[in-house]
């Protein structure tokens, strides 16, 4: 049989076996009606027995084609996100770290600057103040001092809990007042 020159569906087919809805045969789904549409509807000439084969199978290869480069952009996707989930990962480690080592530090620098305190209280008490006024100056240098850690703890709390406050930068802790 020859084929024909035609880029519509199939021709209509009346007699025995064939349906009033006016589709090729085959072409209906359930109760008659028509299935969804695929995204991209392809149209191929028709030959006595069905479409072209050759335009089938171009348009078979076209997709193939599509598919292997969207697969492709998929791989390079996912190691993009890959990339992107280490150096997440690093940054917040670093961060953490900073914010330990930050911690550390300025509880030190707080019970270093404690101490400075009440032996300079003691050094004035033992230059020569020998009178009841003594203890009261100990007993103020440790409160200060006391003072001073407790501050020094509330903040490290604060950056292991929060991070660094509006307004302050990891590199410049609030300040403490330190006398």
């Amino acid at each position: 049989m020859a084929d024909r020159d035609q880029t519509s569906k199939a021709p209509k087919v009346r007699g025995r076996g064939a349906d009033d809805s006016g589709a090729s045969p085959g072409s209906t789904g359930p109760k008659g009606k028509r299935p969804n549409k695929p995204k991209r509807q392809r149209k191929f000439r028709t030959v006595a027995r069905g479409y072209s084969r050759e335009q089938v199978d171009k348009s078979l290869q076209d997709m193939d084609a599509e598919l292997d480069r969207a697969a492709a952009i998929i791989v390079q996707k996912d190691k993009e996100l890959e990339v992107a989930r280490q150096a997440e990962t690093e940054a917040v480690d670093r961060a953490f770290f900073y914010i330990m080592d930050l911690k550390e530090r300025l509880l030190s620098n707080a019970e270093i600057r404690a101490e400075q305190i009440i032996s300079e209280a003691q050094t004035q008490v033992n230059g020569g103040k020998s009178d009841g006024s003594s203890d009261a100056i100990i007993k103020a240098a440790k409160a200060e001092a006391a003072r001073i850690v407790n501050a020094a703890r509330a903040e490290a709390q604060r950056l292991e809990t929060f991070g660094p406050s509006a307004g302050s930068s990891p590199a410049e802790p609030t300040p403490i007042r330190m006398g």
